[in-house]
């Protein structure tokens, strides 16, 4: 092994040391602050009002342009609408 791979061989061994000892800890840290699913109330499901489901506005073809602009082809520019 040349010096830069050794170099990097000990920096490799000793971060997944640090890491080998860390994640224990981490892990009872992660369960003592989850939340505690047991006790959450229940949602009940709301529907959406009328008035939003209207609001989305169905559209309908041919009543409005969607598309504005020109289309490059070949060098030309042939318009859309």
């Amino acid at each position: 092994m040349n010096r830069n791979r050794r170099r990097m061989a000990e920096f490799n061994a000793r971060k997944s040391a640090e890491a080998m000892q860390l994640k224990p800890v981490d892990r009872v840290e992660q369960a003592l602050r989850a939340p505690n699913w047991r006790n959450r109330p229940e949602q009940v499901s709301q529907c959406m009002p009328d008035v939003a489901i209207y609001s989305a506005g169905h559209r309908t073809k041919g009543d409005r342009i969607t598309c504005t602009g020109r289309q490059k082809s070949r060098g030309r520019s042939i318009p859309l609408v």
